[in-house]
C-alpha cells in the first residue's frame, strides 16, 4: 500500500458548512455508502491534498509540516485515514 499513489474519488463532493467539512457521495459506486461524512481539520487537509495523486509518504510529510505531529505519527494516521476513504469508495488508487 505504501508505494501506491492515491487521489480523491471524482464521485464525491466536498463542502464546508460553517466549521464542518463534509464529504457527500454524488454517485452510487459499488463501495460508496449514501451518507454524508464529516471530517476534522486534519481530514479536510488530507482530502484537499488528495486533489493530486500522492503517496502516503507525501501525505504524511504534508501533515507533519502543517500540524504539530511527528512524521512517523503523521504517516501512520494518514495511512489509516486513506484506508477508510478507500473502503468507503471516497478515494482510489491512481492508475
Amino acid at each position: 500500500m505504501t508505494a501506491d499513489r492515491y487521489r480523491r474519488s471524482e464521485d464525491v463532493a466536498f463542502r464546508q458548512v460553517g466549521d464542518e467539512c463534509l464529504l457527500v457521495p454524488i454517485r452510487k459506486s459499488p463501495k460508496a455508502e449514501m451518507a454524508v461524512f464529516s471530517l476534522n481539520g486534519v481530514g479536510a487537509f488530507v482530502w484537499e491534498a488528495l486533489g493530486e495523486p500522492r503517496s502516503l509518504e507525501e501525505l504524511g510529510a504534508k501533515v507533519s509540516a502543517a500540524f504539530e505531529v511527528t512524521p512517523a505519527d503523521a504517516k501512520r494516521d494518514v495511512e489509516a485515514f486513506v484506508s477508510r476513504l478507500l473502503a468507503k469508495g471516497l478515494a482510489q488508487v491512481e492508475a
